[in-house]
């Protein structure tokens, strides 16, 4: 048996103490060395010859041909040993501020083979780093004046902003997938997602608790700059009105995205605390109407500019506006509002994020290329017989494997292509959307309609899953307010896979139709809890 045990101490808030230690059991190994010792005479034994104790030829140069005998040099290979002791130093955001950074950690790793050389090769690195001055100057970087007072400056931001949001995609839903019943954690994933899997030793200090955080107000940051200096510049009406749009459109997501899976959020994370969800979502949707006017606003002949040079491949501006709108609208309560803007969708379009190389998708890199996470088998194993949408999600021909903690696990099937796009919503959301709402309206014969809409599905032009199941009688399996609600969370289980809404639907429609998350909600990261003494940590 081969092991490693990790301890972890922590000495305090900032500092961290970890000791690795390996071990073999039970195994066997050929002494080589004191075999060659002994056929040329060089090894201890040989004194005893030398003196007399044993006879000549005993351990030496036997010439019957004892060197040829291996068994005795066979000895008992087990052993504990220390690898790696390391010390970490976090430092307080407020600290780190100074240098324009969200977190700075420093190690120190001992390890067991040339100790003293890496400890003294580590030691001056942090003493260089320690002296020089860290506030260092790129000549050829534009400055942060010149980038939010011309139009190109404006442009290169609004589009690093949609690049950072879909970069943090996978960041963002980490969380709702593995506290719900969708993903698994794989033997080589780490700790916080098994923490994530199983609810337990779950800490607050984890990166998936600051990642989503970071990310989410990175491109809010953004936003804000667009939002405050586009109507500086001499854009031209058209551009002017779209790029306001788009930034307000991305931060309304990115609030979306916060509130989905955090508690309490700031609205604005300089000035004040965390706000309740109600304040947040009140926020959020007044963007999105502010941002639906100012497009509406603007002839299409005068949008060519922003969608050529902002406007990500396959993304739909209007058309992910309205579906934001019916999302939070439907998140908040609001369901004639929901209706509203779900009807404002087309059907046929699908507005997407894109990953062109040397860019991956970070699905792909999480199930793939760290090999993290994978879908747990009971999604393929409670899905209705027939339902097709298994099959566009999980590789469910594939061979079932064990994860860590304990789970069935089958191969993520979409989205595994590192170039794959990922869409902001799906079509067949927004026929969700409407069942529900009518629903909470009473008008059950709508909703029914919705939900068989959804279930009869059998094509589609677009990149979507299709159920192609029977419709269920209106009259007999839709005619309760219970029925429907529990046939709208099944639809949404399999039709919204892996897009981040699982666990907000635990609350909506109740664990009993659902599945009972292994966190509530996640708490406020240290980082924040650290800089803002408002936070509520």
């Amino acid at each position: 048996m081969i092991a490693s045990l990790a301890n972890v101490v922590a000495l305090g808030r900032h500092v961290e103490l970890s000791v690795l230690l390996d071990g073999r059991f039970g195994h066997k190994i050929a002494n080589f060395t004191r075999r060659i010792e002994d056929l040329f005479g060089v090894a201890k034994e040989t004194e005893r010859e030398i003196t007399g104790d044993t006879i000549k030829y005993t351990f030496t140069q036997n010439p019957t041909g004892r060197s040829l005998i291996y068994e005795e040099y066979i000895e008992d290979g087990t052993f504990v040993k220390l690898r790696e002791v390391a010390l970490v130093v976090r430092f307080d955001q407020p600290f780190v501020k100074r240098f324009g950074q969200l977190h700075l950690e420093l190690e120190l790793h001992v390890l067991r083979e040339a100790e003293m050389t890496r400890i003294r090769a580590t030691a001056a690195l942090l003493s260089a780093l320690l002296a020089c001055d860290l506030n260092l100057e790129n000549p050829n970087a534009p400055t942060e004046s010149e980038v939010l007072n011309s139009v190109d400056g404006i442009i290169a931001l609004a589009v690093g902003m949609q690049s950072r949001f879909a970069g943090g995609i996978a960041d963002f839903l980490v969380p709702p997938s593995l506290v719900t019943d969708e993903w698994g954690t794989k033997t080589r994933a780490l700790i916080s997602y098994q923490s994530l899997l199983t609810g337990a030793n779950f800490d607050r200090s984890y990166a998936v608790v600051q990642a989503p955080w970071a990310d989410a107000y990175q491109t809010i940051k953004a936003a804000n700059a667009v939002i405050t200096h586009a109507p500086q510049l001499n854009l031209g009406p058209g551009l002017q009105a779209g790029l306001l749009s788009l930034a307000k459109l991305y931060k309304a997501m990115s609030f979306g995205m916060l509130v989905m899976e955090y508690e309490q959020v700031p609205v604005d994370i300089g000035v004040s605390g965390p706000q309740p969800r109600s304040v947040v979502l009140d926020t959020l949707l007044a963007l999105l109407e502010s941002a639906r006017t100012d497009y509406a606003g603007v002839a299409a002949a005068d949008l060519a500019v922003l969608k050529s040079r902002v406007l990500g491949a396959g993304f739909d501006l209007p058309n992910t506006i309205d579906a934001m709108r019916a999302r939070y609208y439907l998140i908040g309560g609001q369901y004639q509002q929901a209706i509203q803007a779900a009807n404002a969708v087309s059907p046929s379009v699908l507005s997407v994020l894109t990953y062109p190389s040397p860019v991956h998708n970070p699905i792909s890199d999480l199930s793939l290329l760290t090999g993290y996470v994978a879908a747990l088998k009971t999604f393929k194993d409670q899905a209705e017989p027939g339902d097709r949408r298994t099959g566009y999600w999980v590789d469910t021909s594939a061979t079932p494997f064990k994860g860590v903690p304990d789970s069935t696990l089958l191969p993520l099937k979409k989205y595994s292509g590192a170039n794959d796009a990922y869409p902001l919503y799906l079509p067949d959301e927004m026929k969700l959307i409407k069942a529900e709402a009518f629903t909470r309206l009473s008008q059950l014969d709508s909703a029914a309609f919705y939900v068989n809409a959804v279930r009869t599905q059998t094509t589609s032009p677009l990149d979507e899953p299709v159920a192609s199941l029977p419709a269920l009688d209106p009259a007999t399996e839709l005619n309760t307010p219970a029925q429907l609600l529990a046939e709208i969370a099944y639809e949404r289980r399999y039709e919204l896979f892996e897009q981040g809404l699982r666990w907000e639907d635990t609350r909506r429609l109740g664990t009993a139709i659902t599945t009972t998350p292994t966190l509530t909600f996640l708490p406020i990261p240290t980082q924040e809890c650290d800089a803002n003494p408002a936070a509520g940590c």
